[in-house]
């Protein structure tokens, strides 16, 4: 029987992080179920679900990659996933399809805070976000794949992401996707700025 901790992990991005978090997951018995890892302007972050054996102490997981990750300065955070309670529903109890969003304009503050909002609405889950501005025009492109609850309306979402959309100076995008794919639609008019 094991026990599944999710870890994250934060800092300077250095060679060697990596293979230094998985080496030390594997003196712990630890092996990784899921992983995420990104880096921004020079700065990376690693998401690890790991399952370890049922004994495995948290505490002594911890211990073991902060020891191991002080020398690269990696800030660490693990977290046990049972201790987590839904109030209502979750999308894990729903059944979900796969799209992608792109969102691409003029970039301005708070259109990540409406388009997420408009998503939460449906209880739209957001399982990646890639966003980068693009200098010197201020433009942006923001990548989101999503969970739509089955139950979702489709096209009324849509068309109320495209209504966001144009009130914002944004051209969007919503299409099925498979799971896993990122996918950049290509635009289907102009948007006047």
């Amino acid at each position: 029987m094991s026990k599944r901790y999710i870890i994250g992990l934060m800092g300077a991005n250095r060679t060697g992080v990596l293979t230094a978090v998985t080496n030390a997951l594997a003196e712990l018995g630890g092996d990784i179920h899921e992983a995420s890892q990104k880096v921004l302007q020079g700065h990376f972050t690693i998401l690890l679900a790991a399952d370890f054996p049922a004994h495995r102490n948290m505490h002594v997981i911890e211990t073991h990659l902060r020891g191991i990750c002080a020398a690269f300065g990696v800030d660490i955070y693990i977290h046990d996933p049972t201790r987590d309670s839904f109030d209502g529903l979750s999308n894990r109890d729903v059944r979900t399809s796969p799209y992608s969003l792109t969102v691409s304009g003029l970039n301005a503050p708070g259109v990540i805070g409406h388009i997420s909002a408009r998503l939460a609405r449906d209880n739209v889950d957001i399982g990646d976000l890639y966003g980068v501005q693009q200098s010197p025009d201020a433009s942006f492109m923001l990548m989101l794949e999503l969970l739509v609850p089955e139950l979702v309306e489709v096209e009324a979402l849509e068309q109320d992401l495209l209504a966001l959309g144009h009130s914002l100076g944004l051209e969007i995008c919503l299409r099925p996707a498979e799971v896993g794919e990122s996918v950049v639609c290509a635009p289907s008019s102009a948007v006047a700025h």
